[in-house]
């Protein structure tokens, strides 16, 4: 489905994003080696990014957003980072993409593009990376129809803005993070592919395919919690793949 289809999200911009991949090259504070890969080759490391790369970055609040097939290798290069600045007071958050891309299911090959990767378009045009992930064709759907799944699912998002705001487990982190109206969307947005993703028949219970996030969010709004499953289920319903999730 293109981006000028009716399975857009309002207000959201259709620039590409950075392409990267993985690449093995000797680095020091890393023992796998492996870097997220930016350049055109011919360069060496001096293309790659590695986790330490990003630590002076991390003295100011920081949000970042890794999609990349080594996004386990960030994960392990940041945490004790994240834990040590968070208790420093400073502001660390990270969204991980899943590890390998999502399988090909309904003819739709979700491997990484320069256009970013079935994460990415889930941040970025919510509504259009559900449907796409479903096989739901948008010469199915008209704007009407469009428009009213899109009220769908700001009411779910919105039913987690609020859960969010009254639990007290959120933490500093996540509390600065939520207090930019930008930021609070994206975050939001996260929350909706993780549950769709975790809650999908043939991705369910596969931990490499679930996106991750550091520092944790509450367990009121993991994918299993009925807040999650409603959200889910509102727009299976909408569309009737009900059939195609795993819901308790």
């Amino acid at each position: 489905m293109s981006l000028d289809s009716p399975m857009r999200s309002r207000n959201d911009s259709d620039a590409p994003v950075p392409h990267s991949s993985s690449r093995n090259v000797d680095d020091q504070n890393f023992g796998n080696g492996r870097g997220l890969w930016l350049g055109a080759g011919g360069n060496g490391d001096r293309d790659c990014i590695y986790p330490s790369d990003l630590i002076p970055f991390t003295r100011w609040p920081f949000f970042l957003i890794v999609d990349s097939d080594v996004s386990d290798m960030f994960k392990a290069g940041l945490l004790t980072l994240a834990v040590q600045r968070t208790e420093n007071g400073k502001i660390t958050a990270i969204l991980l993409s899943p590890r390998p891309p999502l399988p090909s299911v309904h003819g739709v090959d979700f491997a990484r593009t320069r256009s970013g990767s079935q994460f990415t378009m889930f941040l970025t045009a919510p509504l259009q990376a559900f449907c796409s992930l479903l096989g739901i064709s948008s010469q199915n759907i008209d704007r009407d129809m469009y428009n009213e799944a899109e009220d769908r699912l700001s009411l779910s998002m919105n039913e987690w803005g609020r859960n969010l705001a009254v639990r007290g487990s959120l933490g500093p982190v996540w509390t600065e993070v939520l207090g930019d109206p930008f930021l609070r969307r994206i975050v939001l947005r996260f929350l909706f592919c993780r549950a769709v993703i975790a809650l999908y028949t043939p991705t369910s219970n596969t931990e490499e395919y679930i996106p991750q996030c550091l520092p944790p969010l509450p367990d009121s709004v993991l994918p299993h919690s009925p807040t999650s499953q409603l959200a889910v289920r509102r727009l299976a319903d909408f569309f009737g793949v009900v059939n195609s999730f795993s819901f308790s």
